[in-house]
């Protein structure tokens, strides 16, 4: 099983849009991404079910803990989300 993978990003849409992107790769090497028009600066509350209709590959609560964690360590990186 590989690793999990969660990075939050803004390119130059984003930047004109104001919002992240958002991509979490599961163990299998599975992808998906997801556009946060309004970014948060949590999503402790974020049940799995919700997290599941963002980002397809979500299937355990693993998977859901470890975005969680991933993206209030990440979304620091983007004091104008803070």
């Amino acid at each position: 099983m590989g690793r999990l993978k969660f990075e939050l990003w803004k390119d130059d849409w984003c930047k004109k849009e104001r919002g992240l992107m958002a991509t979490f790769t599961d163990g299998k090497g599975r992808s998906s991404t997801h556009w946060f028009s309004s970014p948060s600066t949590s999503i402790n509350h974020a049940c799995i079910m919700y997290l599941g209709d963002k980002f397809g590959n979500v299937r355990t609560e693993r998977h859901a803990e470890f975005i969680r964690k991933e993206y209030a360590e990440q979304i620091k990186s983007f004091p104008e989300y803070s």
